[in-house]
This record gives structure tokens, sequence and C-alpha cells, in this order.
């Protein structure tokens, strides 16, 4: 356990520097979108469709709705850009989102009882134009140029088409933040089957079923909501098993070289240089999944794990007898012995799945991980000694 601790710890610092900066508060407003979007999917019914950066931020049947995401309180003033730009951006798509009855503003932000947004959704388009006017007259730096566009009216564009987008405008103010969003949909009815201690990475699964759509389909980023409820129906039977699921944990790091880890030195050695980014990532990822089963598993877990490791040991071992048997002692630290080394790393980067008592089926970065725990450890290496030769 120690070790599992020491590593989380040297792999999260750079992790956690990140997430305190403006780049991350900034990523933040993106994953809420999604997020806004998943509670949307959870909520449509079979043959409902719901876009993404196709309509506006997030699109339903009758609605077109911009997510606006603050980390700390906020205030959605007279003069608020999250306001003046989604406006701007409905008048300049005027025509593309005729089909919506509703256009909403769905922030964070909360309206001030002295705010000209106060009542808003119970206006009339004519009144919401009159109470925008005390603002045109006089517009802030931040919104003059959204002001001057929204305003801009010739014979294609009137001032009774904005009284028009106005009237479908509507504002839901104080929404729930990411954490919140979280929280509620992790209580979901969907999820009532499924232990708590699953949820989190359910829910993880389903974000990155929507963040896969835009990959699939550049063009048009659409959740086909037959093929997401089947796909989540789908995906939850494997947390409503006896055994536990595998925790299948996403890691982004990248090996600086500053670090030193005996299993990269190993593979250099017998020139595997190439391998060493993946490696590294697979080490890591297959230590972070070990710390999630540990903290998921009966008391028997780090038994199964330590028998996982041994039995993988053993394979290594064989098949390292296999592979000496065609070499001599005059063939070590030769190119021929390199060669049987990269033979022997590659053969067993193949070896079937092997299975952790009481555990689901493994990915296989987990058990190429392992293998590079077991070299880490000294308890094997890919070069050939001389007394595993004749």
């Amino acid at each position: 356990m120690k070790y599992y601790k020491a590593l989380y710890m040297a792999t999260s610092e750079s992790v956690d520097q990140y997430s305190s900066s403006d780049a991350t508060l900034a990523m933040l407003g993106f994953e809420y979108q999604k997020l806004v979007a998943l509670q949307y999917c959870l909520e449509s019914r079979s043959g409902d469709i719901v876009y993404l950066e196709c309509f506006g931020d997030i699109a339903t049947s009758d609605a077109s709705i911009e997510t606006k995401h603050h980390a700390s309180d906020s205030i959605l003033t007279n003069q608020s850009p999250d306001f003046w730009k989604t406006l701007r951006n409905h008048v300049r798509n005027r025509i593309k989102l005729s089909q919506f009855t509703r256009l909403v503003l769905h922030t964070t932000s909360r309206i001030s009882d002295d705010s000209i947004f106060r009542s808003w959704n119970e206006l009339s388009g004519e009144e919401k134009y009159n109470r925008l006017e005390t603002v045109r007259v006089h517009p802030n730096k931040g919104i003059m140029d959204f002001v001057k566009d929204i305003y801009n009216f010739n014979d294609a564009y009137t001032r009774k088409d904005l009284i028009a987008i106005l009237e479908r405008v509507q504002i839901y103010h104080l929404q729930k933040t990411a954490d919140e969003i979280f929280s509620e949909i992790k209580d979901h009815q969907y999820f009532f089957v499924v232990k708590e201690i699953y949820r989190k990475e359910l829910i993880r699964y389903l974000h990155g079923v929507i963040s896969l759509k835009a990959i699939e389909n550049k063009y048009r980023w659409e959740i086909i909501i037959s093929d997401f409820l089947s796909d989540l129906r789908s995906h939850m039977q494997r947390y409503c098993r006896d055994e536990i699921p595998f925790p299948d944990i996403l890691e982004n790091v990248k090996y600086t070289g500053s670090e030193t880890f005996p299993f990269i030195t190993e593979l250099k050695a017998v020139d595997l240089d190439s391998e060493v980014q993946k490696a590294f990532i697979d080490f890591i990822r297959a230590e972070k999944s070990s710390m999630e089963l540990l903290k998921r598993g009966a008391y028997t877990m780090q038994e199964s794990i330590d028998v996982f490791e041994s039995e993988l040991k053993e394979r290594m071992d064989n098949y390292k007898k296999r592979h000496a048997l065609t070499l001599v002692q005059s063939d070590l630290q030769t190119p021929k012995s390199i060669l049987k080394s990269k033979e022997l790393y590659f053969d067993c980067k193949i070896f079937e799945k092997h299975k952790i008592c009481g555990v689901q089926e493994i990915q296989m970065y987990y058990q190429h991980g392992k293998m590079h725990k077991i070299v880490n450890d000294r308890k094997f290496v890919w070069q050939f000694l001389p007394r595993e030769v004749a």
C-alpha cells in the first residue's frame, strides 16, 4: 500500500498544479456543457436527439441552449457579456434557430432584484426589448460590439425580428454547478441498481460516450437517444454482477526522462527505447487501477493481485527459458542476444489476458503494466544473464 500511495502522490502532483490554472477553469466550462447534455440525454425519450455545437451549445427538439458555468458566486449583471454575446449569436443565427420555440441561457449566475432580467421569462418580447433599451444607450466596452450587432437593423433584419427573437429568449439562472450536477446524476433513477461506489465510473463512461460522438461525426455532433439508452443498459450490466468491475483508468502522462525507473532502464538496455512512453503509461495506469481495486475489493483483494503478478511472472520466466535454449555464453551482450530479448518482450506482450480472482475482465494495459512492475521490482530482466544460458 505504501508503494501505491507514493506512486499516486508522485503522478498526481502535476495534475493538481494544472487543476488550479486558468486553463482548467476554461476547460471546466466545456466539460460542464457535456454534463448538462448528459442530463438532457438521461431525461429524453427513445426517438429524441440531443445536439451539441450544432444549434448552440446544446439543442433538444424544442430548445437551443447556451451554457455558462462560473466556479464561484456570480451575478448576471445588466451588462453581462454572458447575456449579450448569447443574444448576438441568436441574432446572427436567427434563420438556423427559427425551428426552436425556446432560446435558453442556462447559467450558474444569479439575477439580482434590481436587474433588468428579473422576472424575464414572464415578459413579452416587446417588454424585453424595452428593458434592454436602458443598456443599449450606454453599453460598456465589454459588450459594445455585441450591442452594435444586435441593433444593426436593415431591410433583412428589423426591430420586429429582434422582438420575435426576444419572445423566445429565456434565462435559467442559479443553475447547478458542475459538482452539483454530477451529484444529481449519481442519484438518477437509472442508477438505482448500481452500487454507489461504481456510479462515478459509470458517469465517466457516459461522459466519454458523449465526447466520442464528436469524433465519430465531426460535422454533426449528435446523441441519438435510442442508441444512448441501449448503450447505457448494456454497460450497466457489468456493474450488476457479483464480480467487481475492472476500473479502467485513463491516464495521459508523459515520460520526461527525469524519473528513474528500473523497468525503463531495462527496456533501453535491449534497444527498446521506442517502447518507453507506452510502457510508462501502462505502468502508471496499472498501478492506479490496483489502488482502485484495493479500495473496492474485500480484504482478499491484495492477495488476488499478488497471485495475478506471481502467475504472470511464472509465464514470463517460462518464455525466457524457452528463448534461452538457442543462446550460448558467447552470445551474451551481442546483437543476437539483444534480438532474443526483443522477441521475448513482444512474446510476453501478446500473452492471453489473465484473470484476477473476483474481478471482471481486465484491460490489456493492466497486464502490460504489471509486466513492467515485475521488472521494476527487480524480479525479472529482459537481458539474458550468464546463469540463464548454456
